[in-house]
């Protein structure tokens, strides 16, 4: 009896779920720049620990196959008047996603990326002028793996 539980509790635990913040893949960044680190920043009114920040950019990254999602939350700081970034996400080279962020509202974006090779995003100013100086903050920016 203790075998058969035990043999259907440890494929569940073999099945956890593993987070990777997404410039530590092999990443390239053909447009813009991007600083790392954790910055206090408000947005909608609540602080939240900025991991990246970004006036916009375009990143690369190659992606380890497998079951995974793409996991990335952001925004503009309750500061700025900056107009809200917009996000395209390409996969093996199609756009599979692009979504324009919501002013003053922490944005989420989840896209399956399940055996794709090859991840593209690119983030800019959703409008085209009056974009200012000011970054936008990722508190979310990481693949999630699935798997054994």
């Amino acid at each position: 009896m203790l075998s058969a539980m035990l043999g259907a509790i440890i494929p569940q635990i073999a099945q956890a779920q593993r987070s990777t913040y997404l410039p530590k893949l092999q990443c390239t960044t053909r447009q813009g720049n991007f600083s790392m680190g954790n910055t206090d920043v408000s947005i909608d009114e609540a602080r939240y620990s900025s991991i990246l920040r970004t006036t916009g950019m375009s990143m690369s990254c190659n992606l380890p196959g497998g079951t995974a999602s793409l996991d990335i939350q952001y925004g503009v700081a309750d500061s700025s008047d900056k107009p809200p970034a917009k996000i395209e996400v390409y996969v093996d080279g199609n756009l599979v996603r692009s979504q324009v962020g919501i002013p003053g509202i922490l944005t989420p974006l989840l896209v399956n990326v399940n055996n794709a090779k090859n991840l593209t995003i690119n983030v800019s100013c959703s409008k085209g002028n009056n974009c200012g100086s000011d970054s936008y903050h990722f508190t979310k920016f990481h693949l999630i793996q699935s798997g054994r």
